[in-house]
């Protein structure tokens, strides 16, 4: 332990370095480390540990919502509180003023991808080398259904070339899914192996030491693409696994066949993917219209 921990900056410096901090995993300790720089920045210059009251800690946590988003809002203030919380445990800080912030309830995210924007990205990523591996992580989120850290973290050993499938264990759940690679995207893949094959990540930053994209370097680089190719800047790179999980819904695709592609483990967890759209409606009056054999007014007479 440092032997004067005066500042807040101090006391992130310190909690760094503890057996809890590196206990984590390496990309927890970087959304950890990347979170409390955000506080940092929020809170006033060289504030000290005991100087910040819940009114500091909430005028922080406000900013932090107006210039970045609630959810950043509530990732920092988790952390914070965490810090805090071990700092009373070795009698460092009297109070935990974090405790005295209310986390922001975050609304339900319904942003889905056209397919136009998913072409247009893609067409932007795949027409440089160095965004080539951003536009691969899109489309395995989008064709798969999967989440954005996952593919940023994809080996080429997950990937049966000969078969055509990936195999792989989600890091959120842990749920094993195998499923099939289409021919454009099988193509890509074999194309980016012939390129990469070198080192084992399927979608490394061919920019940064073939390193694997970290979550806050991939959102910088998808800004750039979406930029380019006029894209609106509401949309996510995450939300291409609701897009697909969507599309599937739309389709009439049966929930089991649904969650084997997506490693929901319920029903329950699908739901928020089914959307109203007319295309559902259609698809649903379509079929009711089959079933009965009535589809207008005067046929029911």
């Amino acid at each position: 332990m440092p032997k004067v921990i005066k500042t807040f900056s101090d006391l992130v410096d310190y909690w760094l370095t503890t057996n809890e901090y590196n206990g984590l995993e390496d990309k927890t300790k970087t959304q950890y480390r990347y979170l409390l720089s955000l506080a940092v920045s929020a809170l006033p210059t060289q504030v000290g540990v005991a100087s910040i009251t819940g009114t500091v800690a909430n005028a922080a946590f406000d900013t932090i919502c107006n210039e970045k988003s609630a959810t950043l809002a509530n990732r920092v203030l988790s952390v914070c509180r965490r810090v805090y919380a071990h700092a009373a445990r070795r009698d460092i800080a009297d109070v935990n003023p974090w405790r005295k912030v209310r986390s922001k309830k975050e609304p339900a995210r319904r942003v889905v991808w056209s397919r136009e924007n998913v072409t247009a990205f893609l067409d932007v990523a795949y027409s440089e080398w160095r965004t080539r591996s951003i536009g691969l992580i899109a489309q395995m989120c989008y064709e798969w259904c999967q989440r954005v850290g996952d593919m940023r973290t994809l080996t080429w050993d997950s990937i049966n070339f000969e078969e055509k499938y990936v195999k792989l264990v989600q890091s959120k759940r842990r749920a094993q899914v195998k499923i099939p690679i289409s021919e454009n995207l099988m193509a890509m893949l074999l194309e980016q192996k012939a390129a990469l094959d070198f080192q084992p990540l399927v979608a490394p930053n061919v920019v940064d030491n073939m390193k694997a994209y970290s979550l806050y370097r991939v959102s910088g680089w998808v800004n750039r693409v979406k930029e380019e190719a006029g894209l609106p800047h509401t949309l996510r790179l995450a939300d291409l696994r609701r897009t697909g999980t969507t599309e599937m819904c739309e389709a009439g695709v049966s929930m089991p066949q649904i969650m084997a592609v997506t490693g929901h483990s319920t029903p329950a967890s699908v739901v928020p993917y089914m959307k109203n759209t007319l295309l559902s409606s259609t698809e649903a009056c379509t079929l009711r219209s089959a079933h009965t054999g009535k589809s207008t007014y005067k046929d029911l007479a």
